[in-house]
């Protein structure tokens, strides 16, 4: 019972560390959360070259410091396997609004919630009550509303939860 008190804590500390998707980084000396921005500038500029040239020339354009992604952290069921949340992932793939999917596993986001929660505290003396815990952040394009797709993706099986970012 302790256990599940616990795990449901982490998860709504992490559903709202992960609510500002987009904010400032505020220590320097997180090489983590460093990382984790590098990589999503990686997977932007992979997925711009996927788009047509007009696409790509419009986002090239456009500068990074005043572009703000908008994105859609997506939560799934304890009962979704790795294989339901690949279908999941390649469905919403297919939307033309999304510009790249990042999938965060269990360390990822229990390393984001103690760095962000539990300051001071090593996350190896700690269980980690998320083992079995995935989401992924879905990066729209540059125009795109997302709300129609935030609808979509609610319907969709194994889905629990989903909350919008801009």
């Amino acid at each position: 019972m302790i256990k599940k008190i616990w795990k449901l804590t982490v998860l709504v500390g992490i559903m709202v560390l992960l609510c500002g998707c987009n904010e400032e980084k505020v220590s320097d000396g997180e090489n983590l959360q460093i990382t984790k921005e590098e990589n999503r500038k990686k997977q932007m500029n992979d997925a711009i070259e996927e788009n047509t040239n007009t696409e790509k020339t419009e986002m090239k354009d456009y500068s990074d410091n005043q572009q703000e992604l908008k994105c859609i952290e997506v939560f799934f069921t304890e009962e979704a396997s790795q294989k339901n949340l690949e279908q999941i992932k390649h469905t919403i793939e297919k939307k033309p609004e999304v510009a790249y999917i990042e999938e965060i596993g269990s360390e990822e986001a229990w390393k984001d919630y103690v760095n962000k929660y539990m300051q001071g505290s090593s996350s190896s003396d700690l269980e980690n009550p998320l083992s079995d815990f995935k989401y992924f952040i879905v990066y729209l394009k540059e125009n795109a509303d997302g709300e129609n797709l935030v609808q979509y993706i609610e319907q969709l099986p194994y889905v629990s939860s989903c909350t919008k970012s801009k």
